[in-house]
């Protein structure tokens, strides 16, 4: 049962960790042995014949050293024999297979054996290898002639190179028109090099005054390089640049001019109001007085609005600070005082005092006294305006609501366009100079947030927009 049990055990162990023919073999001439030598000690135990046991008991060690000295010599000779006829051939038919399944073909085994079942596999093995060599080569062949078609009849300079991309195999008719002397052509293998040892795929070059992408794509066994004319290209984005910098200038030029003008009229301005504000105290009851004064007032707030943005356009990030938007938003209100109580229009401000973001004050404070102005121009008499804010992730949403007379859906699109012209909608004439809403909307821009508006007519407006809280 011992020798039983070892066996089982060598047995797993040899099939689990070597799993190696020549090993079964020698399990199996042990495993003889054990049986063998288990039925000559059951055969010298049960005997009953007194002198028979007598005799057996007096010779057995030397004839179980004899019988063990002969099976060994019999297993070292099968184990040649198997070895030579079995083992080894088949270790060899089995590497010759491993190496024809790495893409070794066309190879010959050459292995000696008696046996005849080897020699057939062996046979088989070789015509398997011939076989696979024949069938790749004629695919490789195809293969080859497909892409020396490609190159032939490429659209653009094409050439065919070995995968060291050392060697140039084929070239198009294009490819020849590129190379007009050597010293291109020792450009362009520099250039290859160079992608090579960088491991680039493309990159751009100017031959005899032509832009060309070059590319250097893998092709199977091979590399391809392409040189793709670019040259209208090049040209249209060179003129496009010219356009775009020559709009830059007129626009540059615009604004300078703009600003000089408004610039100008600010001067003049200055003038008339110390003016007017002198007759306002000598004839305050005087009605035409109190009209120009208004209207004067009116368009240097517009003047003012103008070249506050045109000279924080250029850096208004230099700007930027903290702010409360309850003060900001009280600040603007208290100008617009006389205007709410004439007009009965009553304000409620909802923003809590710890509420601060992240602007340029100045310019955001145009952006509000736009807002609240349209607000009260277009409100009813009695009417309400209400300004909350609150918090939305890491903004503020800033909302203006109130109770006017709305804004039909057909505008709502056009009214944040430059010098769009809202019409009252009771008598159709236009109100103000149309750049109120496009101002707040190139401000808020500016604050990298847009202006939303939300209207029904005869029921109000609503406004709202976005400002990175601190």
């Amino acid at each position: 049962y011992l020798f039983i049990f070892i066996y089982i055990y060598l047995s797993f162990v040899m099939n689990v960790f070597f799993m190696k023919l020549k090993w079964h073999f020698i399990i199996y001439f042990i495993t003889i042995y054990i049986l063998i030598s288990l039925i000559l000690v059951l055969f010298h135990i049960i005997i009953t014949d007194e002198y028979m046991r007598k005799i057996l008991a007096e010779h057995f060690k030397n004839l179980f050293m004899l019988y063990t000295f002969i099976f060994l010599i019999i297993i070292v000779l099968s184990y040649v024999i198997i070895n030579k006829d079995f083992i080894k051939p088949l270790e060899e038919i089995t590497s010759f297979l491993n190496r024809l399944a790495k893409r070794f073909y066309g190879e010959k085994l050459f292995v000696k054996s008696t046996v005849s079942e080897i020699k057939n596999l062996t046979e088989t093995a070789n015509i398997l290898s011939q076989k696979l060599k024949n069938y790749f080569d004629e695919l490789i062949k195809s293969k080859k002639e497909a892409i020396y078609r490609m190159i032939e009849y490429f659209p653009t300079a094409a050439a065919l190179l070995n995968k060291e991309g050392t060697q140039r195999l084929i070239k198009n008719k294009h490819y020849d028109k590129l190379l007009v002397d050597k010293q291109i052509d020792s450009k362009i293998k520099e250039l290859r090099r160079k992608m090579l040892k960088e491991n680039r795929k493309e990159t751009y070059v100017e031959i005899n005054g032509k832009h060309y992408k070059y590319v250097i794509a893998k092709v199977d066994d091979f590399l391809m390089e392409i040189f793709y004319d670019i040259t209208y290209e090049k040209e249209m984005e060179l003129c496009l640049k010219e356009q775009l910098k020559r709009i830059q200038e007129i626009d540059m030029l615009k604004k300078k001019l703009i600003y000089n003008v408004f610039h100008e009229i600010r001067t003049p301005l200055t003038t008339i109001f110390l003016a007017l504000n002198v007759l306002r105290e000598k004839y305050h009851n005087e009605k035409f007085i109190n009209v120009i004064w208004k209207s004067v007032i009116r368009i240097n707030d517009i003047v003012e609005k103008i070249l506050q943005l045109f000279i924080l356009e250029e850096n208004v990030k230099e700007y930027f600070e903290k702010i409360r938007i309850r003060k900001l938003v009280e600040e603007v209100i208290k100008e617009y005082e006389e205007d709410l109580r004439r007009k009965n229009v009553k304000i409620i401000i909802k923003i809590d005092k710890s509420h601060e973001i992240y602007g340029c004050y100045r310019l955001l404070k145009i952006a509000l006294k736009e807002l609240i102005e349209n607000s009260i121009k277009f409100n009813r008499p009695g009417g309400l305006i209400e300004i909350t804010s609150e918090k939305v992730d890491n903004k503020f949403k800033i909302i203006l609501k109130d109770t006017g007379i709305g804004i039909p859906k057909d505008i709502l699109k056009e009214i944040t366009e430059p010098l769009y012209q809202t019409k009252d909608i009771f008598k159709g004439k236009p109100r103000g100079l149309g750049i109120g809403l496009s101002l707040v909307k190139r401000i808020l821009e500016m604050h990298e947030t847009k202006l939303h508006i939300r209207s029904e007519v005869n029921k109000g407006s609503e406004f709202f927009f976005y400002l990175k809280s601190v």
